[in-house]
């Protein structure tokens, strides 16, 4: 026997619980609590790469208006 639409409406609505949204948490003060929190670090890896971009800018100084360009 096939249920009928209303059937699998009824039967959906007792397996599957209804949703209740939690708006009453507010996240935005959370979030800026988080980046107050946050340090600002430079990583060894950021900073080895900004040492051989300043060393390839010093060393070829001709690169620098053909990357200007590009911007």
């Amino acid at each position: 026997m096939k249920p009928t639409e209303n059937e699998l409406r009824e039967m959906l609505r007792q397996a599957l619980p209804p949703v209740q949204p939690d708006h009453a948490v507010d996240l935005w003060p959370r979030m800026l609590r988080r980046l107050d929190e946050r340090n600002t670090r430079i990583g060894w890896a950021d900073r080895i790469l900004l040492l051989l971009i300043s060393l390839g800018l010093i060393l070829f100084p001709a690169i620098i208006p053909q990357l200007l360009y590009q911007l």
